[in-house]
């Protein structure tokens, strides 16, 4: 079976440098009285359970808040604070009270008393999700935001305020309306010091009303037939402060229909030109598509509305051809889906992140383009049309014969002091001396937070810009190559993270989502639907590009065994057919594109598969058929420690004893999900009189000779970093 691998070894760095989600982007799931609280005041929340997830509609439970603050101590906006009681503890003062069907409230008269925060913290907000009091068949209800995120309340310095609660209550979703559509504009403002005495409200720079006194405006407005429409809102305080807000509705026009050019394919596609580009994005069921970024200054245009290409009802792409960009200028932009979701590029090479790209540094990442800040918010593409092409010095590269390699695995940031491609391509002299012929690399792909095992994923494409750039990452292949070592990636298919636009496009609802699927007994985050045609597609894609643009060797696929979705009792362990299809189908398309590329499977314990797909293809010239990852930890740990028995057969080293033809088999004794057989000598060897395998200097000297029996068995055969110095100890 699969080991249980370390996943969660990631820290998330991340911290809200603009509140934006502010209860003004939550209008329709709640409302505040007052409308925009300072710390000093009692804040009463409303509740609508139909609105936001709607996970709690209907629901005629007890509901109660989860919640805690966000503080100035907090390291982002999942470092929740104070936190009032654990996730299904109920407690009297979090019990929301029923004021109509689907309608509750909840009080809290004194905001730092209520969560206990000292003094010396600032409560930037409130954080909240609304559950059920108790499980509901075996899960939580939860009152959750529409996308199914936390809701967050801001806390106000005093002053004065103003916002629109309609058409649109989101600085970054315009409201879409229909041709000459009749809208209803609300505006709230609250002074804290002194009282409002004005309100102004301005369509396209022209003031149309205003009112005196009061907090509110409320007007009936006339959207023409087409374009964009323009609001503003002033309130001014008696003692003449005065706060704008502004927002913009868009009449939705019909994505034009319209065949994709050919050879396009979705992503982003650069023309020879260098000055254009053309976007395409899969999205069934959606209706409409902008292209949004630096060359719309981040608003929504029908400029560039994205054509609607349909081959079928569930097969269909949103283009658009961009045009007068300049050759070798990097380029931020997203997709704005439905008007409701602001989404990166699948296919994204190189991405942003609001909250933690600014924990990366110049010396690690020169250069970096910054986020677009008070622009947009989740992540963003970057993209360079017209860039200049990567000059390959080692030409002459001869990739190492498959049943011959040495393969070292290495996780970047733990294997040197600053964990970049740079200072890693410093050191493959000493990789070279070592006498290891090929480098497996943990996952490189960009990952949830800036520290992390990698096996997090959300942007399969795009390189972690905590290693370093695109450029620094080819200069290490080319290097290693110039010496005659491979270079092979970890790559992690099986699943994906919230961030990946595999997931946010439809949700986290299997429902509602074809890219994702039930997952098995070792599944971790959200595992992807290996039986859709477009996960095939979009997998197929991921492996093409590593190795056509950093001319990797091969890879080495985690988790292999969850590639598909008709798991049972039998099938998952044994042989799956559906399984075996995804995995030659994926196998043909790499060696279509690298005839002799090199596949490493993590599958274990299924040896009618493992046989299989082996020797699948290797009658054909330059096929040489997978590789499986082979443990053979325990016997060789057990010969090292002193200890004989059944437990320390080592035959299982060489291919033959599985009656296998061709030697596919990767053995290891150790890995990254194994524990060092020094830390085995030093603290469980055997003692036989003067003889204590407990001691360094013996302990180190029955490394050397497992090393012997080991790497003089036949076949490919792989080491975890620093074991050739016996580490672990």
């Amino acid at each position: 079976m699969f080991p249980m691998k370390n996943y969660g070894q990631f820290t998330v760095v991340a911290f809200l440098l603009t509140l934006l989600f502010s209860v003004s982007g939550y209008a329709q799931l709640i409302t505040t009285n007052p409308p925009f609280p300072v710390i000093d005041d009692e804040i009463t929340i409303t509740f609508d359970a139909t609105q936001g997830s709607g996970g709690l509609a209907g629901f005629t439970g007890d509901v109660y808040a989860h919640t805690g603050v966000i503080t100035s101590e907090s390291t982002g906006s999942s470092d929740w604070r104070y936190v009032v009681a654990g996730w299904g503890v109920n407690i009297p003062k979090a019990k929301l009270t029923r004021i109509a069907p689907d309608l509750y409230e909840l009080t809290i008269p004194d905001v730092r008393e209520y969560y206990g925060v000292p003094a010396s913290e600032e409560i930037l907000q409130l954080a909240l999700v609304f559950r059920s009091g108790t499980a509901v068949g075996g899960s939580w209800r939860e009152g959750k935001t529409a996308q199914g995120g936390d809701i967050f309340i801001d806390i106000y310095e005093p002053g004065v305020f103003v916002r629109f609660d309609s058409p649109s209550t989101s600085p970054y979703f315009p409201s879409f309306v229909e041709p000459n559509a009749e809208i209803d504009v609300e505006i709230v403002a609250s002074a804290s010091i002194s009282a409002i005495s004005k309100i102004e409200l301005f369509v396209d720079n022209t003031l149309v009303t205003d009112v005196a006194d009061t907090e509110s405006l409320s007007y009936s407005l006339t959207v023409g037939a087409s374009g964009r429409t323009d609001l503003m809102a002033v309130a001014t305080e008696t003692n003449g402060v005065t706060d704008t807000t502004r927002t913009y509705v868009v009449v939705k026009e019909q994505s034009p229909s319209a065949a994709r050019p050919a050879g396009i394919e979705d992503g982003v596609n650069y023309h020879e030109n260098g000055s254009t580009v053309t976007f395409s994005m899969f999205a069934p069921g959606k209706e409409f598509v902008h292209v949004i970024g630096d060359f719309t200054d981040w608003e929504v245009s029908n400029d560039f509305l994205m054509n609607r290409y349909e081959v079928r009802e569930d097969s269909v792409h949103f283009w658009v051809t961009v045009e007068n960009l300049t050759a070798g200028q990097e380029y931020r932009f997203q997709y704005l889906v439905d008007g409701e979701i602001r989404i990166a590029d699948l296919f994204s090479e190189k991405i942003l992140d609001p909250g933690l790209d600014r924990f990366i540094s110049n010396t690690v990442y020169p250069d970096l383009i910054a986020y677009p800040q008070d622009k947009t918010e989740g992540v963003v593409t970057v993209m360079m049309p017209g860039r200049t092409p990567y000059v390959w010095q080692s030409t002459d590269y001869q990739r190492p014969n498959q049943s011959e390699l040495i393969v070292y695995e290495l996780l970047l940031r733990d294997f040197v002091e600053e964990s970049t491609f740079d200072v890693l391509r410093d050191t493959l002299d000493y990789l070279d001396r070592l006498g290891i012929n090929a480098i497996e690399l943990m996952p490189v792909s960009n990952f949830d937070g800036n520290l992390s095992w990698g096996y997090n994923p959300n942007f399969h494409g795009a390189l972690d810009k905590s290693y370093g750039t695109r450029e620094s990452f080819k200069r290490f292949v080319d290097a290693a190559h110039s010496r005659g070592i491979a270079v092979i990636l970890d790559v992690v298919y099986n699943h994906t993270q919230e961030k990946s636009p595999l997931v946010a496009l439809y949700g986290p609802n299997l429902a509602e989502n074809r890219f994702l699927g039930p997952g098995h007994e070792f599944n971790v985050f959200r595992h992807l639907n290996h039986n859709d045609p477009y996960i095939r597609y979009w997998l197929d894609r991921m492996n093409r590009y590593w190795i056509e643009t950093y001319n990797i060797d091969g890879y080495r696929f985690d988790l292999t065994k969850g590639f598909a979705t008709n798991f049972n009792s039998s099938n998952y362990g044994g042989y799956n057919s559906q399984r075996i299809g995804n995995l030659k189908r994926m196998a043909d398309r790499m060696w279509e594109v690298d005839s002799n590329a090199y596949i490493i499977l993590e599958h274990f314990t299924a040896d009618s598969e493992e046989r299989e797909l082996a020797h699948y293809r290797t009658n054909e010239p330059e096929i040489n058929g997978m590789m499986f990852w082979n443990n053979v930890t325990t016997p060789y740990q057990e010969i090292s420690m002193g200890y004989q028995g059944s437990n320390s057969n080592i035959s299982n080293t060489w291919y033959r004893t599985r009656n296998w033809t061709v030697p596919n088999l990767i053995a290891y004794l150790e890995s990254h999900d194994e524990q060092w057989i020094m830390f085995k000598n030093l603290n469980y060897g055997n003692r036989s009189g003067d003889y204590d395998i407990r001691n360094l200097d013996i302990a180190l000297e029955r490394q050397q000779a497992v090393g012997a029996l080991y790497f003089t068995v036949p076949g490919p055969r792989m080491m975890w970093q620093f074991g050739e110095l016996g580490y672990g100890g």
